[in-house]
């Protein structure tokens, strides 16, 4: 259901009711992924789970708000304010051609101005919209060998090594592994490449195709199921407010 491949009558035929928004950044992804790491990740899921939605799944922005990059070569963001703005215009034209559902994939962690967005699309705009955040929801415990996955990490490099193995510049892998003695939430005071030199958050040392080919197929079913249940929900309570009159305090 990708609208890259999808003709106009392709579109009236379907008459799809949700639309798919896949959001991603480039940015850096140390010396052995591509900067369009979070594209290739992000377009690939979606592709997935959107047709197993039947939804209408936009092309994905290549532009996230990556401050936590910011300074590095190529790692080119927008202003968080634009970001909204621009997803909140998106989602009022989509309203405008009848769309009831909106999905907006997460691709990349430093989207956070995502959050307040939904809570506006649901609250003032009426069109029912759920964030998607694929690497919080995908089911690796029993997948991964190692902890501290938060960029170019093991869980990153298996996944490219499943999608697109020939992007990966498995010659650069060794000796890569870096897990510096702070929470990532530190990204909120200095850049990645401050925090660690050669851009990798993890140990991409550990991580396999098998590994990428498991999480990929777990991460889709899972995102599948949390969509539908939240759109399930949406529709259980009714209107934003649950229908209650509003009650006012003096």
């Amino acid at each position: 259901m990708y609208a890259g491949e999808l003709t106009i009558n392709d579109v009236a035929d379907k008459k799809f009711d949700t639309a798919y928004f896949p959001i991603a950044s480039l940015e850096q992804h140390g010396p052995h992924l591509p900067l369009t790491t979070d594209l290739i990740i992000a377009h690939a899921l979606s592709e997935e789970i959107a047709s197993n939605l039947n939804a209408f799944m936009l092309p994905v922005q290549p532009f996230g708000t990556n401050y936590e990059h910011a300074g590095d070569p190529f790692s080119i963001g927008l202003d968080a304010n634009l970001m909204y703005e621009m997803v909140l215009d998106i989602a009022r034209e989509l309203k405008r051609q009848g769309f009831k559902k909106l999905v907006i994939h997460q691709g990349s962690a430093g989207l956070r101005v995502l959050y307040p967005l939904a809570r506006h699309l649901n609250a003032i705009e009426g069109i029912k919209t759920v964030i998607l955040k694929p690497f919080e929801l995908m089911q690796n415990d029993n997948v991964l060998s190692t902890t501290g996955n938060v960029h170019a990490c093991e869980m990153e490099t298996s996944l490219m090594l499943y999608i697109d193995e020939t992007s990966v510049r498995k010659d650069k892998i060794e000796n890569i592994d870096f897990v510096p003695d702070v929470p990532a939430k530190y990204l909120d005071f200095k850049s990645l490449t401050a925090i660690c030199p050669n851009g990798v958050w993890g140990s991409p040392s550990h991580a396999t195709k098998e590994k990428g080919r498991i999480l990929f197929e777990k991460g889709v079913e899972i995102c599948t199921q949390h969509i539908i249940s939240a759109f399930d929900f949406m529709d259980t309570i009714g209107d934003y407010s649950g229908g209650r009159e509003k009650e006012y305090i003096v």
